[in-house]
């Protein structure tokens, strides 16, 4: 490890997991010390003309992000994981965007599936209220592989790395995009209803035209995602010709024996779920007691079930538990969602206890999630 930045961000993350891990009080003051150090090696980085766009510089400001979802730091007043996160789009765009970071550099493309994941989930982290919320880097267009790898296999497969499939990745993002669209329709609405001496609320709006076709249009894509989705990675060494050979987490299709792929297949499963949910709440306005949520939501803790909660795969479940946590209208329901969330907060992962925290808030107030986050990164 010849890089200060990255070195003093491995001890910063060592020291502050082995502090969880034990159950004992962070070191802040150490932690903080490694965090200067990696800010300012950061800062000299990029205003540096060879390193600003060097795969050290990335990866260091896209650790800082991830480091401050999992453990805020309290002395970096005003530094959070947008911030962060900002520096590592700006990078990626200086080197010439996703066209340039292609799975032949795998170092490049390593950190650029990593950024994915962050700048996707993020986006789906922000205030509706919010117009400043940054939307995802080249929305619409992720890649996830060269366009040599074709075949069902390249965007079908569940990834290890992230939980889901290659084909989830664009199709998320078009949730996200549809969210926004929606957004602006409804405040629209509101205010035209307002012009005219009338009181409305959010859930009298519904979508039309475009965007109502454009909703139900990404629901059946999502539904064909996730059904011809392969307990298969390319990290592993075990490869799948079909989803019936593979297992398929579904009904009708008999599970393999690999525990391994049934996990990865549940998780998948969780995920298609999820974004399900947030284009009925969100994109099509649905309400919590309608039907079609309400069996997203079984359908998610259907597919918690298959994971053990020993299992590392649970430890990435935050935005589909989140997700299914805040849409739930029965007692059952949120004692399952809260206890899995329980469950992952003892290894250490500070994120899930602020989702979990705004979670409740909730379930006490009635309100949207979206209305209260402040801060929390919900994956």
């Amino acid at each position: 490890m010849n890089h200060d930045g990255l070195l003093n961000l491995l001890l910063a993350y060592s020291a502050s997991h082995r502090a969880r891990q034990a159950k004992q009080p962070e070191p802040l003051e150490l932690v903080s010390g490694f965090l200067d150090h990696a800010y300012r090696h950061l800062n000299q980085s990029l205003n540096d003309e060879e390193e600003h766009k060097s795969n050290a510089t990335l990866a260091t400001a896209i650790m800082l992000c991830s480091y401050e979802i999992i453990s805020p730091n309290p002395f970096a007043e005003g530094i959070t994981w947008q911030v962060h996160l900002e520096a590592a789009r700006k990078i990626i765009l200086a080197r010439g965007g996703a066209k340039e970071m292609r799975s032949r550099d795998p170092v490049s493309f390593f950190l650029s599936r990593w950024f994915a994941y962050l700048d996707i989930l993020g986006c789906f982290s922000g205030n509706n209220n919010n117009k400043n919320n940054t939307i995802p880097l080249f929305a619409g267009q992720y890649w996830t592989v060269d366009e040599e790898e074709l075949g069902m296999m390249a965007d079908f497969s569940v990834d290890c790395f992230f939980g889901f499939t290659n084909r989830y990745i664009g199709l998320l993002t078009r949730v996200g995009e549809l969210m926004r669209q929606a957004d602006e329709e409804k405040r629209t609405f509101i205010k035209g209803i307002r012009d005219m001496g009338y009181t409305t609320h959010d859930p009298e709006w519904v979508p039309e035209g475009q965007i109502y076709h454009d909703a139900l249009r990404v629901r059946e894509q999502l539904e064909e995602s996730r059904r011809h989705s392969l307990g298969s990675c390319k990290h592993t060494q075990q490869t799948w010709a079909s989803s019936e050979e593979a297992g398929a987490f579904d009904d009708d299709r008999i599970l393999s024996d690999d525990d391994s792929s049934k996990e990865m297949l549940a998780s998948n499963d969780a995920f298609h779920w999820a974004a399900q949910i947030h284009l009925f709440r969100r994109v099509l306005n649905y309400k919590r007691e309608h039907q079609c949520v309400r069996d997203a939501i079984q359908r998610i803790i259907e597919a918690m079930q298959a994971i053990p909660e020993q299992s590392n795969v649970g430890n990435a479940m935050l935005f589909p538990l989140f997700t299914a946590g805040c849409e739930s209208i029965t007692a059952e329901d949120r004692e399952y969602i809260l206890q899995r969330l329980l469950g992952i907060e003892r290894s250490g992962m500070n994120q899930f206890q602020r989702a979990r925290i705004l979670m409740q808030k909730v379930w006490e107030t009635g309100s949207n999630w979206e209305s209260l986050i402040n801060g929390e990164f919900i994956g």
